[in-house]
């Protein structure tokens, strides 16, 4: 029997799947969302305190 937790660990596992993918496809195919990456690690420069309170830092750092 499955529990609440192991839905919980699957669907979470499945929306960072899909998380990456879409970021791949995005990177790969589309200009204007490489740009706004572009300036988003620009404005995290110019402000380190903002890598405090981003929980999405990582996700920019890739570029």
């Amino acid at each position: 029997m499955r529990t609440n937790q192991d839905i919980m660990w699957e669907q979470s596992t499945l929306w960072e799947s899909v998380e990456k993918w879409v970021t791949k496809y995005l990177k790969k195919s589309h200009s204007e969302y490489r740009e706004l990456q572009v300036k988003t690690m620009r404005v995290m420069e110019e402000n380190p305190a903002l890598r405090i309170l981003s929980s999405c830092t990582c996700k920019y750092q890739h570029l």
